[in-house]
C-alpha cells in the first residue's frame, strides 16, 4: 500500500502505486485508489512522485496508518519527547530526528503519534525536543 498527493487536486490518495502510460509519455506516476479497486473500479490518479510513500505496516497509538515520510512525535525511554521522520533504511523502517537516529526499527510497542508529513508540514521537524 502506498500514498501520494494527486497532481490535479492536491489531495492524498492511498492504494497501489505504479507508473502508467495511459495518455502520458513519459510514464506518469499514479496510484490506483484502494477503495475504488475494492469496489471494482480501476482508475488511476496521477501523483507527484516526490510525495509517494509506502505504508510501514504499523499504526500509531491512535490507529492511524504510518507511511514513509510521516512525522511522528513520541517518547524515547519514557522521558525525552522527540519528533522524527519515517524512512526506509537498510531494509527496515526507522525514525530519524534532527539530532540523529531516533528509533532504529519501527515496531509495535513504541508510543508514537503521526502529527503530519514532510510534504505538508516540514516545519514540524524543527519542533523542540523536551
Amino acid at each position: 500500500m502506498f500514498r501520494g498527493k494527486e497532481v490535479d487536486k492536491g489531495e492524498w490518495v492511498e492504494g497501489w502505486y505504479e507508473k502508467t502510460c495511459y495518455g502520458h509519455w513519459p510514464l506518469a506516476h499514479s496510484i490506483i485508489p484502494a477503495q475504488d479497486a475494492e469496489e471494482g473500479y480501476l482508475h488511476h490518479e496521477e501523483v507527484d512522485p516526490e510525495t509517494v510513500g509506502q505504508f510501514t505496516g504499523q499504526p500509531d497509538n491512535n490507529g492511524k496508518k504510518i507511511f514513509e515520510g510521516d512525522i511522528l512525535r513520541g517518547y524515547l525511554d519514557s522521558a525525552l519527547k522527540r519528533v522524527g521522520v519515517v524512512v526506509f533504511d537498510d531494509g527496515r523502517w526507522e525514525v530519524h530526528s534532527q539530532s540523529g537516529l531516533y528509533i532504529s526499527e519501527l515496531t509495535e510497542g513504541h508510543e508514537l503519534e503521526v502529527i503530519g508529513n514532510i510534504h505538508d508540514n516540514p516545519e514540524l521537524l524543527t519542533e523542540k525536543e523536551e
